[in-house]
């Protein structure tokens, strides 16, 4: 809903984005590294998957440079 009244776009991707950083976290967690350095990593990934879903996906709907319009 903040996203939705902060851009006017639905963003679905928030569910899709928790759940890459729970698998990365558990899948570094599962390959050594230590609990904390592992949600660290997750993080990080995470947020670089937001920040391009955010510039290749919402921003271009946020502006209405959509190139189909829906009726």
């Amino acid at each position: 809903m903040i996203i939705y009244r902060a851009t006017d776009v639905v963003n679905f991707a928030l569910a899709s984005l928790a759940t890459v950083g729970l698998y990365a976290s558990l899948t570094l967690y599962d390959s050594g590294l230590p609990l904390l350095l592992a949600a660290a990593a997750a993080i990080v990934l995470t947020a670089s998957i937001g920040l391009v879903a955010r510039e290749t996906v919402i921003r271009p709907l946020a502006q209405g440079s959509c190139s189909r319009r829906w009726s």
